[in-house]
């Protein structure tokens, strides 16, 4: 028999809140920016390439970039940090 889930479990760690300021005041590329509200709105690596007519090596590098800039390295945050820009300002980011 499965368990109903009680309650949400927390980490055993220390859990930091969201930074979605770049590091060192480092602004966000118009490009980074757009692959950042494409991530948002779900669409894998592949979709957002053909979505802002890139290579998909072209968005792999602004999704480092995006991971080193804000200072995580998954796509929930990275997520989160779109709708807490308020992109677009209803907080459901869209892809350009």
């Amino acid at each position: 028999m499965v368990e109903a889930p009680t309650a949400a479990r927390q980490p055993p760690w220390p859990v930091s809140p969201p930074r979605t300021t770049p590091a060192g005041g480092q602004r966000l590329s118009q490009r980074e920016s757009e692959v950042l509200e494409c991530i948002a709105s779900g669409l894998t690596h592949g979709q957002t390439a053909v979505r802002l007519q890139v290579s998909i090596h072209s968005v792999n590098t602004y999704v480092k970039r995006l991971k080193a800039k804000l200072g995580h390295g998954n796509k929930a945050f990275l997520t989160r940090a779109a709708i807490d820009s308020g992109k677009p300002a209803d907080g459901r980011p869209e892809c350009p």
